[in-house]
């Protein structure tokens, strides 16, 4: 009897954490992706972010020399998908390596979290060598409420200018 007792214990303190464990949200498919070289400035960042139950937190932080995090970016109770953040108030440098990293946690259970690693990527030496997202006067141009439109917009001109290039 004693041992039944024993096990059920077992049982429901393993169920526990492998339901806990499953509400820790997974970030994935970073954008761009780490170590990527002639990215134009004012780009978009993204990450995948999943969390099996309920809503999560998850914010974005850069840096140009990985002493010190600046907050970027965050969004609060939001629920499975991608996120994008625009950086054209930060990250304008042309020449320069950028450090970036994500934060997210259980909007239930904020003891739940997560911090991805840190990516970095290297901006292009002039605006003819940039082979990421938009071009750095579209996404000024287009202001930060409308710079993830001009991300996507500015990818597929990009996209567009390689294939010529590569013919």
């Amino acid at each position: 009897m004693i041992i039944r007792k024993m096990v059920i214990v077992v049982i429901t303190i393993a169920a526990a954490l492998v339901s806990s464990a499953s509400a820790i949200p997974i970030l994935t498919s970073e954008y761009p992706t780490n170590n990527s070289i002639g990215i134009c400035p004012c780009i978009v960042l993204g990450i995948d972010m999943e969390v099996s139950t309920g809503h999560a937190n998850i914010t974005f932080y850069y840096s140009e020399n990985m002493t010190v995090f600046t907050l970027l970016d965050s969004y609060i109770n939001v629920t499975n998908s991608t996120h994008y953040v625009h950086t054209c108030q930060n990250m304008t440098q042309f020449n320069t390596t950028y450090y970036w990293y994500v934060y997210s946690e259980n909007y239930e259970d904020t003891s739940l979290n997560v911090t991805s690693p840190i990516y970095n990527f290297t901006t292009a030496i002039s605006p003819e060598d940039c082979l990421g997202d938009a071009p750095l006067d579209m996404g000024l141009s287009m202001g930060v409420a409308g710079g993830v439109l001009g991300g996507i917009v500015g990818a597929l001109i990009m996209q567009k200018k390689r294939r010529k290039h590569n013919e």
